[in-house]
Formats: C-alpha cells, structure tokens, sequence
C-alpha cells in the first residue's frame, strides 16, 4: 500500500477516534472508554506529524521507497506501521483511495503502546552461561538482514538460502510494516516453511520493527519458531569462532543493559574470534540522516571495543550492503552492512558520509525491469579456524569471497 493512501488511514482513524472520546458512537469502536479513545487519537495524531517532519530524511535513507507496481512503504514511526499492518491485515486487497477503516484492528495494534501495554518481555540469562549453543567446527550459516517483507523477492531469498542447505540461519531482525502475530505469521514463518531450507535451525535478532507493539509477536511467536534460541540475544560458538547475536531494540538503538554481564563474559573467554551480530549498525558511510541515536549504541559499546576482543560484526537495520575496511580508528574490527535481504535497496555505490571506515566493496546487483538492486543474503562456511564468506543475490549469482582475509590464527584475549 501507498504511503499516502496509508497516511490517509492514519488521518480518519485519529478523527475517529477523537469523536469517540468526545462520546460520539462511532462503528467498530464505540465501546472503547472515551480516555482510551483519547490516547489513540493522541498517538495517531503525533505519528501526522512525525510523518510531516521527518519522512523526507527517511526518504532520503531508502527507508520508504515505493516502488512502480511494488509499494514497499514501512514507516520507521511506529504507530504509522502497525496501522499499515492493520490495514494489510483486514484489508489485504487494495480498496481505493479511500478503503474502510479497520478501527477495531488498529486500536488492538495500538494497545500496546499505551500505558496499559507498557509490559516487560525482555528474557534475561540468570547463569553467565545461559543462551550459550554448539556451532559445529565445520558447518554452513546464512545472515539476513531485513528480510520480513513477504514479497516476492523476500521469497526468492529464502529459495535461494534452502539450495545452500545451511545447518543455521540466523535473519538479522525487522518483520513489516509490523511484527505483529499476524504479519509476523505470513511474513515470516509462513515464507520460510515454503520456501526456507527444512534441515536448518532458525535464529533471529530483533529489530526496531519488531518493537512496535513491544515484541509481544517476537517473544510469543519468534521465538518460538527458533526451537532452540531463548532469548533475545545468543551466542553460537565453537573453539575457534563465536556468533555473538544481541539486542539493540528492545532498548532502541541500543544495547539492553542486562546484557552487559553476559557479553562480557563471551568476550572474556579466550582462544576464538568473536563476531557480533546485531541489527542496528554502529556507523554508517552512506546515510545521510544526522547520526543521533546511533550515538547511544556508540557510547554504550565502546568498552566492549576498545578491549579489541571484538574481530567482526555484521548488523542490518539500513537496506543495503558495504564491506567496510577494517580501521584502528573506528575500533579495528571487520564491519559489514548486511540489511539487504527483503527490502527495495538504493543504489549507493561510491557515496561516503566521512562517519565510517573505508567502504572496501559496495553491493551493486542492478535490475533494471524492476528499477532496483538485487536482494541477497550473506553465507559463512566454517572449517575450523577457517571461513569463506560469499554474498549470493536473489538469483543465486555470488560477489565472490570476502574482499579482505580473515587471519587463521585464534583471537587471544590481551592479558591485563
């Protein structure tokens, strides 16, 4: 759906709403308290003007691009998102400019952002070892990043990540508009288990979208899905590499502080090469929106950094992929954006903000039928000390291997 048809949406409902708290009855909702229905009207109207003030950079990010035949609008606001999802969910089919208004499913979309819906979810370890699984010493793993869309070519993804019948797949956060139950059902699990490969485990960060509604689809169905992950952070690890997956969501745009015991310890324990895993990014080369939250994340793990534990890190959250060049400065460590596994990607090819290393390689896989770069997905082939890193787009087509080596001789932790 367009963004202005949804935009639209969000206008009426917030009038709607606002009769209802002044005691009107109104359809679908006229048994909603008047103060609720005041606060939904209140979220409604600030997602407006959100939208007024803050689109355009969000346009200028490739955060909203729509497509000829392909509207790809995900609004980073919240409020505006879940009443998209609502709309995609009770009105799947286009209905004019002017469709129905679905109140009872937003309000339900809504309600967790409300005083009443402010409900902790996040699972925390309770031993230092906790969240802690077997990587085999030879085995394949796929990131995605970004990839909860179900279009097509989120499918094509997935059918592409089952030929390299991977023993994990680990998607790096973000179901859209939403994560609700519902589009968390038909965007995610529905589209891997026809599409996805049938031997792998499943593992997935959480993202900024999966936090509309507070996680409750990501800790109620998420990760449920991922038989074996707990929580919202893990560590797969083996005596020579550790895929240490965290959240930077639940706390937006940052490190949830009761990880901070749990990755110290991960970091702590000597003799592998420790990878980060995340999906927000600690800098960016090409964004061009002011580097504001991304500050938070920055300062937060910056003790983690500047032990030079840290070897590697892909994240996701921007909707393409730079293989940054690995720079004392900006901590030392081999960084790849990897968010470019469902959403429509900008071609950035040469851009560089002056905020980021080096960009080694930019991902550029033109379609031009479609006016937009190929999605793709990032494949890591262990054995032992060694790993081949290749990125295959939705045709199956590869970048080749990693640009730069990644050594062969264990990490050790500096002694103190």
């Amino acid at each position: 759906m367009q963004r202005e048809a949804v935009l639209d949406v969000v206008r009426r409902a917030a009038d709607a709403f606002q009769q209802r708290a002044s005691g009107s009855e109104v359809g679908g909702i006229d048994h909603v308290p008047e103060h609720e229905a005041e606060e939904m009207a209140t979220l409604l109207r600030g997602a407006l003007e959100w939208a007024r003030t803050h689109e355009q950079q969000e346009d200028a990010a490739g955060e909203t691009l729509e497509g000829e035949g392909d509207g790809d609008y995900a609004s980073h606001n919240p409020v505006i998102a879940l009443t998209q999802a609502a709309l995609e969910t009770e009105l799947p089919q286009p209905m004019g400019i002017a469709p129905p208004l679905p109140l009872r499913a937003i309000r339900e979309n809504l309600r967790a952002r409300t005083a009443d819906g402010m409900v902790d979810r996040f699972i925390q370890h309770k031993k230092l070892t906790d969240f802690v699984y077997p990587l085999a010493e030879k085995c394949t793993v796929v990131l995605v990043g970004d990839w909860g869309t179900g279009k097509k070519r989120a499918r094509k993804v997935a059918d592409r990540i089952r030929e390299f019948d991977p023993d994990h797949v680990i998607h790096m956060g973000d179901i859209y508009p939403s994560a609700t139950m519902e589009t968390t059902q038909q965007h995610f699990i529905d589209v891997w288990e026809d599409h996805g490969p049938s031997n792998a485990k499943y593992w997935s960060l959480i993202g900024n979208h999966d936090m509309d509604q507070r996680g409750i689809a990501y800790f109620g169905l998420v990760l449920t899905y991922c038989q074996d992950q707990e929580a919202s952070y893990f560590s797969l690890q083996n005596e020579h590499w550790k895929l240490i997956g965290l959240d930077t969501a639940y706390l937006d745009y940052d490190l949830e502080p009761r990880q901070f015991g749990w990755l110290d310890a991960r970091l702590s324990e000597d003799g592998a090469r420790n990878i980060l895993l995340t999906h927000h990014q600690m800098f960016s080369a090409v964004d061009p929106r002011p580097a504001k939250k991304d500050a938070n994340l920055k300062n937060t793990m910056k003790r983690f950094v500047e032990t030079g534990r840290i070897f590697g890190w892909f994240w996701g959250h921007e909707h393409w992929m730079l293989s940054y060049a690995r720079e004392p400065e900006w901590g030392n460590y081999l960084a790849r954006a990897v968010g470019h596994g469902g959403k429509r990607i900008l071609d950035v090819a040469g851009q560089h903000n002056g905020h980021a290393p080096r960009v080694a390689q930019y991902w550029r896989r033109p379609h031009f039928i479609e006016g937009r770069s190929l999605n793709g997905f990032v494949v890591m082939q262990f054995d032992g000390p060694n790993v081949v890193i290749v990125y295959p787009d939705e045709n199956g087509d590869t970048a080749g291997a990693e640009p730069e080596v990644w050594p062969d001789q264990p990490h050790q932790v500096p002694k103190e």
